[in-house]
């Protein structure tokens, strides 16, 4: 198990995660762009899931699976998102992915409140 841990994180940067290295990393045509990209993709799709189940759960069964202290602690951190990727769009030549990703985090900030 330790073996396999290890060669999970093993590619892993060591140093900091610069906005530039988003944009050397997303830009297409750019070296492991497709993986890159599928990587984004997965941890959204992942992120979604953390609000979608609890919509349905809403809205099916009638029951909030979160406490009123973790809505408050995911808006946050949604509205921080919103804040952070809509600077660096604005920063950074309105790099495609940044925008998303400000949208993306405003749309979750809906999804929480709901």
């Amino acid at each position: 198990m330790g073996y396999f841990i290890a060669l999970l994180v093993a590619g892993y940067p060591t140093g900091d995660c610069l906005p530039e290295n988003f944009l050397a990393h997303l830009t297409p045509g750019a070296p492991d762009f497709g993986f890159t990209l599928a990587a984004v993709i997965l941890a959204v799709i992942f992120g979604l899931l953390v609000y979608i189940i609890p919509i349905i759960l809403t809205e099916t069964e009638h029951i909030q699976p979160y406490p009123l202290w973790l809505h408050c602690f995911y808006w946050a951190a949604d509205f921080l998102g919103i804040w952070v990727f809509l600077h660096a769009f604005l920063t950074y030549d309105h790099f495609y992915m940044f925008g998303l990703l400000a949208v993306g985090e405003a749309i979750w900030v809906g999804m929480e409140t709901y």
